[in-house]
Protein backbone atom coordinates (compact mmCIF):
# COMPACT_ATOMS: atom_id res chain seq x y z
CA UNK A 1 0.00 0.00 0.00
CA UNK A 2 1.31 3.59 -0.66
CA UNK A 3 1.89 5.92 2.50
CA UNK A 4 1.66 9.00 1.03
CA UNK A 5 -1.97 10.12 1.25
CA UNK A 6 -0.49 13.65 1.78
CA UNK A 7 -2.15 16.04 -1.31
CA UNK A 8 -4.56 16.21 -3.90
CA UNK A 9 -3.75 14.43 -6.87
CA UNK A 10 -3.96 15.85 -10.50
CA UNK A 11 -7.19 14.55 -11.48
CA UNK A 12 -9.20 15.58 -8.31
CA UNK A 13 -7.94 19.30 -8.90
CA UNK A 14 -8.83 19.39 -12.43
CA UNK A 15 -11.72 18.11 -11.13
CA UNK A 16 -12.24 21.18 -8.68
CA UNK A 17 -11.15 23.50 -11.13
CA UNK A 18 -13.66 22.66 -13.87
CA UNK A 19 -16.56 22.54 -11.18
CA UNK A 20 -15.12 26.23 -10.30
CA UNK A 21 -15.42 27.50 -13.95
CA UNK A 22 -18.90 25.89 -14.51
CA UNK A 23 -20.26 27.83 -11.34
CA UNK A 24 -18.73 31.05 -12.25
CA UNK A 25 -19.90 30.58 -15.79
CA UNK A 26 -23.18 30.06 -14.58
CA UNK A 27 -23.16 33.07 -12.02
CA UNK A 28 -21.39 35.85 -13.81
CA UNK A 29 -24.51 36.62 -16.36
CA UNK A 30 -27.15 36.47 -13.15
CA UNK A 31 -24.92 38.96 -11.18
CA UNK A 32 -24.77 41.11 -14.30
CA UNK A 33 -28.07 40.70 -15.01
CA UNK A 34 -29.35 41.44 -11.06
CA UNK A 35 -26.82 44.66 -11.00
CA UNK A 36 -28.16 46.06 -14.46
CA UNK A 37 -32.22 46.17 -13.26
CA UNK A 38 -30.73 47.20 -9.56
CA UNK A 39 -29.58 50.59 -11.73
CA UNK A 40 -32.79 50.47 -13.68
CA UNK A 41 -34.97 50.15 -10.55
CA UNK A 42 -32.78 53.10 -8.86
CA UNK A 43 -33.42 55.38 -11.85
CA UNK A 44 -37.52 54.48 -11.29
CA UNK A 45 -37.26 55.53 -7.67
CA UNK A 46 -35.25 58.58 -8.37
CA UNK A 47 -37.94 59.89 -10.83
CA UNK A 48 -40.94 58.92 -8.64
CA UNK A 49 -39.32 60.87 -5.96
CA UNK A 50 -38.71 63.99 -8.36
CA UNK A 51 -42.56 63.67 -9.19
CA UNK A 52 -44.01 63.07 -6.05
CA UNK A 53 -41.83 66.78 -4.92
CA UNK A 54 -43.05 68.61 -7.94
CA UNK A 55 -46.66 66.96 -7.24
CA UNK A 56 -46.62 69.00 -3.87
CA UNK A 57 -44.65 72.49 -4.52
CA UNK A 58 -47.56 72.71 -7.87
CA UNK A 59 -50.48 71.48 -6.28
CA UNK A 60 -49.46 73.58 -3.57
CA UNK A 61 -50.35 77.17 -5.26
CA UNK A 62 -52.90 75.44 -7.45
CA UNK A 63 -50.69 75.66 -10.64
CA UNK A 64 -49.94 73.14 -12.73
CA UNK A 65 -46.32 73.25 -14.42
CA UNK A 66 -43.22 72.16 -16.17
CA UNK A 67 -39.87 71.76 -14.51
CA UNK A 68 -36.56 69.51 -15.98
CA UNK A 69 -33.95 68.04 -13.95
CA UNK A 70 -31.15 66.33 -14.13
CA UNK A 71 -29.17 63.85 -11.62
CA UNK A 72 -26.52 61.57 -12.48
CA UNK A 73 -26.29 62.64 -16.05
CA UNK A 74 -30.11 61.78 -16.61
CA UNK A 75 -32.41 64.49 -17.38
CA UNK A 76 -36.20 63.93 -15.90
CA UNK A 77 -38.78 66.03 -17.50
CA UNK A 78 -41.65 66.52 -14.76
CA UNK A 79 -45.57 68.03 -15.95
CA UNK A 80 -48.37 68.72 -13.89
CA UNK A 81 -51.46 69.26 -15.47
CA UNK A 82 -54.81 69.96 -14.26
CA UNK A 83 -57.31 66.73 -15.96
CA UNK A 84 -61.01 67.25 -17.91
CA UNK A 85 -62.49 66.54 -14.45
CA UNK A 86 -60.60 68.07 -11.95
CA UNK A 87 -58.05 66.18 -11.09
CA UNK A 88 -54.14 66.22 -11.95
CA UNK A 89 -51.79 64.65 -14.36
CA UNK A 90 -48.66 64.34 -12.87
CA UNK A 91 -45.94 62.83 -15.54
CA UNK A 92 -42.26 61.83 -15.67
CA UNK A 93 -40.26 61.49 -19.11
CA UNK A 94 -37.01 59.78 -19.04
CA UNK A 95 -34.59 57.79 -21.35
CA UNK A 96 -37.14 57.35 -23.10
CA UNK A 97 -39.14 56.09 -20.27
CA UNK A 98 -42.99 57.97 -19.19
CA UNK A 99 -44.76 57.53 -15.56
CA UNK A 100 -47.63 58.80 -14.98
CA UNK A 101 -49.70 59.40 -11.64
CA UNK A 102 -53.71 60.87 -11.37
CA UNK A 103 -54.66 62.51 -8.48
Amino acid sequence: MCKNESGFTFLEGMLSLSFMILLSITLFPLLFNMLHQLNEEKKELIAYRLLYEHMEKQIKWKEGGRESRTIRNIDYELTLKEGREGDWIACVYYEEREHCLQQ
